[in-house]
């Protein structure tokens, strides 16, 4: 009996991982050759300007989490069901309100330009620097915005390799620009906030060409008529990510001014150094959450449940193995990633050793809650994931503070201990929530179980004639024991069976003994089936295809199983069928209705 097996759901996060983390790395570059640029062209104040304007920086961007990541999660949830006028109307609101906002901001923030330039900046000698940086920044916001908008919905629709290549245009158009507008035209820091905006109006243009292709589900509905209810959704999915990135300025400015007054000047330089450690663990940890986020979304508008717990498991395994392992390193050798960072000295080296050791001890917990919330945001627990993204955060100011004035030597240890308070909070939370729902969903991930579910079936068939005959019959029993007619059985039956055994014979030549492909039944509650069949081999879509026409002679000498008309009769068996190519497969969605 042809069992649901990971390989699917593995090829297909293996492909937005490695998507996602390069782009990832491409952003740093372009930070880093961007900084370098900066730094040859104008000096280290001009850097250390554009540094002070972070904390700005991070709550406009507050605005793109808000209607992007939101919007884009609900979006996916629409695409799993295939409701595709849902995913472009939740696209046209999340693009709109984004450029609404950004103008909303730049109308605000701009008469407040001199006070805002003060606030972020004592420094006289800098203000100048930031102020201009910051005014044309402002200019360029909507762009920005609109750009970080469209990567997230495009990653979500399964092309993530677009996202990849708008970011490398990016990175490209930055540098040229930079040096064009700055050097060339000497506009200093407005050249370079221009030269942002301009690289984004490339990245944004690649990404609008994906979304009116045939291939995308994304695209602009000039009519919504339930925009309000489409807004508010965003905003609430989108608010227990934001609501982290809005306390965390304050927090991070409080962290510093205690760890001055507690170590000096050698307390910040520890600090910059653990900061940058825990950046090593959220390459990775970053890029299974996107993952999780996209892929996850999908698969609940799916209902494939099943597949949720696989891609969970794959993500939280691959991020603890990592972040074990960057664990260890650090406490084995804390002086060479003192090194590293400019701590070369033996001076740097005993000074460092001691606080990064207890520092490091943060991560494991830290990685294990915060994938954990993305899972929680999928399955509508947004209360406990907004909990666990900001409680680091909100008890950290007290626990350093505590810290410092009891034993300030170890004020590092400030942070495993709030990661520990937060992780047994998370443990006590899915435990409770667990036992009130009766054991219905599973514990730690909270994710609804589906024993003695009757309306789904799903399997894995693997590239084997005998497997493939035995899902068949398989299949076709289950869709017996439904309360269907015999017109609807025979339907679906035939539509599974040309579909199977196209895939099986075409999909891959030489298919390794591990390979297979899924295929999920699902009976909703107004009587159509629903069909997901998924294969990671050969682009091919059955849409496309058209019964060759045949002379009478030809057809004489022909043998019938040749004429190919099965795919013909699987399209015409559906009441709808489309094909889409997403996350390195190929996805077949089928709908059957009563007639």
């Amino acid at each position: 009996m042809a069992q649901r097996k990971d390989y699917i759901v593995s090829t297909s996060f293996r492909t937005y991982l490695t998507a996602t983390i390069l782009t990832m790395v491409i952003e740093q570059l372009c930070l880093i050759f961007d900084g370098i640029i900066m730094s040859h062209l104008m000096g280290p104040d001009a850097m250390s300007a554009i540094n002070l304007m972070g904390p700005f920086g991070m709550i406009v961007g507050a605005v793109f989490f808000l209607f992007a990541v939101g919007g884009s999660i609900l979006a996916g949830k629409a695409i799993g069901r295939q409701d595709f006028i849902r995913s472009r109307q939740l696209f046209t609101v999340s693009v709109l309100a984004g450029l609404v906002s950004s103008v909303a901001i730049i109308a605000i923030c701009l008469p407040l330009l001199p006070q805002l330039v003060r606030l972020l900046c004592p420094d006289a000698r800098l203000q100048p620097y930031l102020r201009d940086y910051m005014r044309m920044y402002l200019l360029v916001t909507p762009i920005v915005t609109l750009s970080g908008t469209l990567k997230q919905f495009t990653g979500v629709d399964g092309s993530p390799a677009v996202v990849t290549r708008a970011v490398i245009l990016t990175m490209i158009l930055n540098v040229i620009f930079d040096v064009l507008l700055v050097a060339g035209f000497g506009m200093g820091l407005d050249g370079s906030a221009l030269a942002t905006g301009i690289s984004e109006l490339g990245a944004s243009a690649v990404m609008l060409r994906y979304v009116f292709s045939p291939r995308s589900s994304l695209g602009f509905e000039r009519h919504v008529p339930k925009w309000r209810e489409f807004l508010a959704g965003s905003v609430k999915e989108g608010s227990s990510l934001v609501l982290g990135i809005i306390i965390l300025p304050p927090i991070m400015l409080g962290v510093n001014r205690i760890v001055l007054d507690a170590q000096g000047a050698d307390g910040a330089f520890i600090l910059s150094i653990c900061n940058q450690s825990l950046s090593f663990t959220m390459l990775v940890l970053a890029g299974c959450c996107n993952a999780l986020s996209a892929l996850g979304s999908v698969m609940v508008g799916e209902k494939d449940y099943q597949g949720l717990r696989m891609l969970f498991a794959r993500a939280f395994r691959l991020t603890i193995a990592f972040t074990a392992l960057v664990t260890v390193v650090i406490l084995i050798w804390p002086e060479g990633l003192a090194s590293l960072f400019g701590g070369s000295s033996q001076y740097w080296k005993d000074l460092c050793r001691t606080p990064l050791r207890e520092y490091v001890l943060v991560f494991l917990p830290y990685v294990v809650y915060m994938i954990s919330r993305f899972v929680y945001l999928l399955t509508d627990r947004r209360v406990l994931s907004s909990i666990l993204g900001t409680m680091t955060f909100v008890l950290l100011l007290p626990a350093i503070w505590i810290m410092a004035r009891l034993i300030p030597e170890h004020i590092w240890l400030a942070y495993p201990s709030v990661a520990l308070l937060t992780l047994a909070f998370q443990l006590v939370s899915v435990t409770w929530i667990s036992r009130k729902e009766k054991n219905d969903v599973y514990w730690f991930t909270l994710i609804p179980k589906e024993d003695g579910v009757t309306n789904k079936k799903s399997l894995s068939i693997a590239y084997d004639r005998s497997d493939l005959e035995d899902s068949l019959v398989q299949l076709n029993d289950y869709l017996k024991g439904l309360s269907l007619s015999d017109t609807m059985v025979f339907r679906t039956s035939l539509v599974v069976e040309e579909l199977a055994k196209n895939i099986s014979s075409h999909a891959v030549a030489h298919p390794r003994p591990t390979q297979c492909f899924d295929l999920m039944i699902r009976l909703d509650d107004d009587g159509s089936l629903n069909l997901v069949v998924k294969d990671d081999g050969t682009p091919f879509d059955p849409m496309a295809q058209k019964p060759r026409q045949y002379t009478a002679d030809e057809l004489l000498d022909l043998d019938p199983s040749e004429l190919r008309f099965g795919l013909l009769l699987a399209k015409n068996s559906c009441s709808e069928m489309r094909y889409r190519a997403m996350y390195g497969l190929n996805v077949t969605y089928a709908t059957m209705k009563e007639e």
